[in-house]
């Protein structure tokens, strides 16, 4: 149950820190938030699929209106387990997203953020929002 929590957590924290070093980089050229998320979006997915762990792939992100990005993961290994830990999973991602100082261009343009989870055929087995509300 433990590892499991733990790799719902690099998943977050690895495209978060990627995404963030990217966003502050645009930020200092653009003014838009859209087009920067935007963007950071279109460099994730140029590397994508990607693989987080032996058990968890980044798929793609996917912008959204309202500054909103969505991050999609594949669990090869998916179990039940996962899903008993997606509380505890979203309080420390929430408290990351709030205490790292990396994340900070994310918390100033009240970033909103979507992890969907799928299991190797493709259906959603978990959905995690983390809103501007969340972690201000």
């Amino acid at each position: 149950m433990k590892i499991e929590t733990g790799l719902l957590v690099v998943c977050i924290l690895v495209c978060a820190l990627f995404a963030a070093v990217i966003f502050m980089y645009l930020n200092a050229s653009r003014n838009n938030v859209g087009d920067m998320l935007q963007r950071v979006s279109s460099s994730v997915n140029k590397k994508a699929p990607f693989a987080v762990s032996n058990d968890v792939r980044f798929d793609k992100s996917v912008v959204l209106p309202g500054n909103t990005i969505e991050y999609y993961f594949t669990l090869h290994n998916f179990t039940t387990e996962y899903l008993k830990n997606i509380d505890s999973f979203k309080e420390k991602a929430k408290q990351d997203i709030k205490a790292d100082p990396k994340m900070a261009i994310f918390r100033k343009n009240k970033v909103d953020f979507v992890y969907i989870y799928n299991d190797k055929d493709k259906k959603e087995v978990a959905r995690i929002k983390i809103g501007y509300d969340d972690y201000k």
